[in-house]
């Protein structure tokens, strides 16, 4: 196989992976998942255990992605006031003609640190490990050589394409309850800070920094609407990601203990996408539908996107120990 061969099939595998490492924050949704965007998130949630995951194709099913995530609450031994989280995630990634898959999961603890008055501000920090395998299939590869019916030298080094991958990542969130109706949370995180390598073809290609950034309001408007404003940023090698966000909870009856929630998305010079869910204190089920209008979209078929995400926190109650009152009975 000559350089140029090599240099075209390293060029090709390359590309598909970034774009398929960097899509755990293509999401439409992005509440249901959020210690993936950023490990300081796990934890965020009044309650004993959330489990969240995220279904989504797109691009005619030329991109696949399964996310799951568990994460638990537990009082911390070094301030009463203070919680830990731990928790696990896996991922199923498929991406790109090359069907380029990306497998694994794994662990990620935080830390939750109330302060100020009434503890209304909360500052968190999360650290992430994970593994991941990637590989490709070729049953889908299509070239001059394979279209004529001749032997192609690039399919023997696709085929034995395997790399397993070890990532760290750390994170930092500040929640600010600024009044009865009005929380404001803010994130930043850095993914792959160990700087991950898979070889291909005798080389060895490094993993650059991601950056993740998040910001977003919840308002109470009154007993029946809330609005929920938000901005998602993530940028690695040269990709940037922008996200803007606005979703809505709205109560049929102020009495309701339920809601149903709907929202736009516009991922800038990619989509613009549609949510529409049902949601109560403890859980969410929402489907998303994004529709191109980049430069993908003339060539793919709309929608870009279908994503299916859900969420359900567990409470843990603890019976009170109450010393029994024994009256005197001299009074």
């Amino acid at each position: 196989m000559n350089c140029m061969v090599k240099y075209m099939v390293t060029l090709c595998l390359t590309c598909t992976y970034f774009l398929s490492f960097s899509q755990d924050v293509h999401l439409t949704n992005y509440q249901a998942n959020s210690p993936f965007f950023n490990p300081a998130a796990s934890g965020e949630f009044k309650g004993f255990l959330k489990a969240g995951a995220s279904v989504r194709s797109q691009y005619s099913r030329t991109y696949e992605q399964g996310l799951f995530h568990a994460d638990a609450n537990f009082f911390s031994p070094i301030h009463k006031s203070h919680w830990i989280s731990t928790g696990i995630q896996l991922l199923y990634d498929r991406a790109g003609i090359l069907r380029m898959s990306q497998t694994g999961g794994g662990v990620q603890i935080a830390y939750h640190i109330p302060f100020g008055k009434r503890g209304k501000h909360i500052l968190s920090a999360g650290f992430q490990m994970a593994n991941y395998h990637i590989s490709a299939n070729t049953d889908a590869y299509v070239s001059e050589n394979t279209i004529t019916g001749l032997r192609d030298p690039d399919l023997a080094v696709l085929s034995d394409f395997n790399a397993s991958l070890v990532t760290l990542g750390t994170g930092f969130t500040y929640k600010s309850i600024v009044d009865k109706n009005t929380e404001i949370l803010v994130g930043l995180a850095f993914m792959n800070v160990n700087r991950p390598a898979y070889r291909m073809l005798e080389e060895l290609t490094p993993m650059d920094l991601r950056y993740n950034a998040s910001a977003g309001m919840k308002k109470t408007v009154n007993k029946q609407l809330v609005v929920m404003p938000a901005l998602f940023y993530s940028y690695t090698d040269q990709y940037t990601n922008i996200n803007l966000q606005f979703t809505i909870d709205f109560k049929l009856k102020p009495k309701n203990k339920w809601a149903i929630r709907s929202g736009a998305n516009h991922r800038i010079g990619e989509s613009v996408a549609i949510l529409a869910g049902y949601t109560t204190q403890y859980m969410m089920a929402c489907i998303g539908m994004d529709i191109l209008t980049g430069a993908a979209s003339g060539s793919v078929a709309n929608p870009g996107a279908m994503e299916l995400s859900m969420f359900y926190i567990f409470n843990r109650y603890y019976k009170p120990e109450i010393t029994p009152i024994v009256n005197c009975p001299k009074l």
